[in-house]
């Protein structure tokens, strides 16, 4: 069992039900995931972007944007090997969904005491967000 910590501005039913089920898309439970806004303030004024991480174990932690804003694209990490596309993120919902996902196949990795490899968890995100969408049709 999962505890899910929402401290964004989205609704809280919502956001615990979206980590659900991103988290089943990867096949893995984790033991907290909490959920913020990523806002940085910089000399153009207030940006909004997307970050996450995984503390092993089994903690993440996904800043999403804001509501007032659109989702950048989701930009696979460099890396020689695995190809990831990038792709277009169309909400909150679906850039949760990837990051949640992303971190939690970390956790996977981690149990299966496996390196940790970006190009696999990207794969684990654009694979989730592509589920998501077809459940969502």
């Amino acid at each position: 069992m999962n505890t899910i910590v929402n401290t964004s501005n989205y609704p809280t039913r919502e956001v615990k039900k979206i980590v659900r089920r991103a988290l089943g898309y990867v096949g893995v439970d984790v033991r907290r995931v909490t959920v913020q806004h990523f806002v940085k303030r910089t000399w153009a004024g207030e940006r909004t972007w997307m970050g996450g991480w995984y503390q092993p174990g089994g903690a993440i932690v996904a800043k999403i944007v804001k509501p007032e804003y659109k989702p950048h694209d989701y930009v696979p990490y460099s890396r020689k090997r695995g190809t990831c596309p990038r792709f277009e993120l169309r909400d909150w919902r679906e850039q949760l969904v990837a990051l949640v996902a992303h971190e939690a196949y970390h956790h996977r990795q981690w149990l299966r005491s496996e390196p940790y490899v970006e190009a696999d968890a990207d794969l684990a995100a654009y694979r989730a967000v592509g589920y998501w969408r077809e459940d969502e049709s």
